[in-house]
């Protein structure tokens, strides 16, 4: 594997001033792809010599790349959704009251690998508390918050790849309406797998005594879940419901088709009748005069051609 040198990122400025900013600007993607090849190069150095290094140097790679891209995506149906709701400011305009994952001793940002997960775990942090604090939870709100439940590593499938149509129409359930009953299906059955399991996950936080919901953090987690299975529920039951319309229309038009297959049916059967019919007939009218005695002549002769032989 080819490293490329990535630029002095930190120039004069302290390391947290310019990754909050880098993860501020529009270009933030690049930003952090300049602090992995960083991570990278003094990974690459600190195990230079050692067993196996070019493997492991290989597997951070491919690691660190399908997580940004994760994250990336996820990145961007927030900030597009957010524009679609017309409230894209409390993404640009995010800062935390308490920056929660900032190392006790800030001086440790000089290390590339340490700035890189500090900036991606602020970055999903951002992303985490913009999607579940957002006053709606319509249309594809309820898939981006699921996804954000669980860590963003790369390895697991987003659902807001799975529908993507959820996500391009949102809040809008019109498209659902030229969907076929398979891709209807396939709709209700996400939704209804999210409403599930966020109760799920709820059922399990309670079991964990009357003390989980004394902290500010429980009590958000259970709020949230709430919020997800309830959007969950109200959007699979609209989907349920342009499912029976499609079942009914599709039913109809199946009944049509037997009806106007049936119909062709007959008239094929009818006009094979009357051709034959009309053959018979025209067989008759032409049929060779006296052709019973030439008939018999040729079985006279064919006798006696047979005798001969």
């Amino acid at each position: 594997m080819i490293l490329i040198r990535s630029s002095d990122v930190y120039s004069s400025k302290q390391p947290v001033n310019v990754i909050a900013e880098g993860l501020a600007a529009s270009n933030r993607f690049g930003f952090i792809e300049a602090l992995r090849v960083g991570a990278l190069e003094a990974l690459q150095h600190s195990i230079a010599g050692q067993s196996g290094s070019d493997i492991r140097l290989n597997l951070a790679d491919a690691e660190s790349q399908a997580m940004q891209r994760q994250f990336e995506r996820i990145d961007s149906v927030v900030v597009g959704t957010l524009d679609k709701d017309g409230t894209r400011r409390e993404y640009d305009a995010y800062a935390p009251a308490v920056d929660v994952d900032l190392p006790a001793d800030p001086r440790m940002l000089a290390d590339p690998v340490i700035a890189y997960r500090y900036a991606v775990m602020r970055l999903y942090r951002r992303q985490f508390d913009v999607t579940m604090e957002h006053d709606r939870k319509d249309g594809c709100w309820p898939l981006v918050c699921y996804d954000l439940l669980d860590p963003i590593d790369g390895k697991r499938s987003l659902i807001v790849n799975d529908v993507p149509q959820s996500v391009r129409e949102h809040a809008s359930t019109e498209f659902l309406k030229d969907m076929d009953l398979p891709s209807l299906r396939r709709m209700r059955n996400v939704f209804g797998n999210v409403k599930a399991d966020a109760l799920r996950r709820i059922d399990q936080l309670g079991k964990g005594g009357p003390e989980v919901f004394l902290t500010a953090a429980w009590g958000r987690v259970i709020k949230i879940l709430i919020g997800i299975a309830e959007a969950a529920g109200v959007i699979d039951g609209v989907i349920s419901l342009y499912e029976r319309a499609r079942e009914k229309f599709e039913a109809a038009q199946h009944e049509r088709e037997r009806v106007e297959r049936e119909k062709q049916e007959a008239e094929a059967k009818r006009q094979e009748k009357a051709a034959k019919e009309h053959w018979q007939r025209e067989l008759r009218e032409r049929s060779i005069p006296e052709g019973s005695g030439h008939m018999e002549l040729f079985e006279k002769n064919r006798e006696r051609i047979g005798g001969m032989c």
